[in-house]
């Protein structure tokens, strides 16, 4: 990653990169894998217009590590294991700072006024805007993913989730990303919603 270069971190930032893919294999995930959902999410900041965004390295960074624990409510330690991953690469403190708080952005608690925090909030929700298949794909593993919780709570609680999206004036925070996906991701979010309820 260039960002490596730039601080001249390289060989401590490839002991960490495989430090991170490997808590992306532990046990019981099916769809926040580091090949899956992280491959895929770096893939669409690919693509996002450089206007968009004020530090592309610093969001590529929170990408890579915001759901190294992917638990509902577990973004607080995800930023926690970050802060400490940049410092282990010899990141500047408010560089792992930075990354921490972008991955606190992921809770879709709030609507941030930072313009980089919108960009990976849209990014880790644009599973919801792919074509059918896809998303029913993802349906799938995430009950997997939750299979430990029964399936009428989950099932509610999943739905809740879904429509707390969906009752938004818009699911993406950027006309970039409306433009792509919010349609489809109505649709794909009616639907899922139909099916648990």
């Amino acid at each position: 990653m260039h960002i490596c270069k730039k601080f001249g971190t390289e060989k401590r930032c490839s002991d960490t990169y495989t430090k991170l893919v490997a808590t992306y294999r532990t046990p019981a995930r099916f769809y926040h894998t580091f090949y899956g959902h992280i491959a895929f999410c770096i893939a669409e900041l690919k693509d996002v217009p450089t206007r968009l965004i004020n530090d592309r390295e610093t969001v590529a960074m929170a990408i890579f590590m915001h759901d190294a624990f992917p638990q509902s409510g577990d973004e607080k330690r995800s930023a926690t294991f970050a802060t400490a991953l940049c410092r282990e690469m010899g990141m500047p403190d408010t560089f792992g700072e930075k990354v921490a708080n972008l991955i606190l952005s992921t809770t879709h608690n709030t609507c941030p006024a930072d313009n980089d925090a919108k960009v990976i909030i849209d990014i880790d929700l644009t599973i919801f805007g792919q074509s059918t298949e896809i998303f029913d794909t993802y349906e799938k593993n995430i009950r997997k993913e939750y299979s430990h919780i029964p399936a009428d709570i989950f099932a509610r609680e999943r739905a809740k989730i879904l429509r707390r999206f969906l009752h938004r004036p818009f699911i993406f925070l950027t006309e970039y990303f409306r433009e792509k996906y919010e349609k489809q991701a109505k649709s794909n979010l009616r639907r899922s919603i139909d099916h648990l309820t």
